[in-house]
């Protein structure tokens, strides 16, 4: 009993979004707690919408800090998220193109990281996290 709750004490990693925080608690498995909320993307727009046609890019750069708790070793994973301003359909609202985004992100933060491990290299992670974005 003491061996599992000292097991369970050290496979536990904290993982905290710059833009929120998210915390890895003592299980057998990895649990991203932290959620990204809507409001806290910022898009800048890239090109503009042609008149009644799809298109127009917006972007925000997104910075989330893993955090291995046991170590304290930390890694600052940036990388940048584009949606479109109007689709076939018409024009893409600010608010619904935060929320697809901040709901996507946590997505893949739980994909990533809930298959953390103690000897996972948070750069790796790092670049996961990107390459399923």
């Amino acid at each position: 009993m003491a061996g599992q709750a000292a097991r369970r004490r050290w496979l536990q990693v904290a993982v905290v979004l710059s833009l929120s925080m998210a915390c890895v608690g003592p299980t057998d498995r990895t649990v991203v707690t932290g959620r990204i909320l809507p409001r806290q993307i910022r898009f800048v727009t890239i090109t503009e919408a042609p008149p009644g046609r799809a298109g127009g890019r917006r972007a925000a750069c997104i910075h989330i800090r893993i955090l291995r708790d046991n170590t304290g070793e930390a890694l600052m994973c940036r990388f940048g998220v584009e949606m479109p301003l109007q689709n076939f359909e018409g024009p893409v609202s600010t608010a619904l193109a935060q929320r697809i985004v901040a709901d996507r992100i946590n997505e893949v933060s739980q994909t990533v990281f809930g298959a953390a491990t103690l000897e996972s290299p948070l750069g790796m992670m790092c670049e996961s996290l990107r390459a399923i974005w």
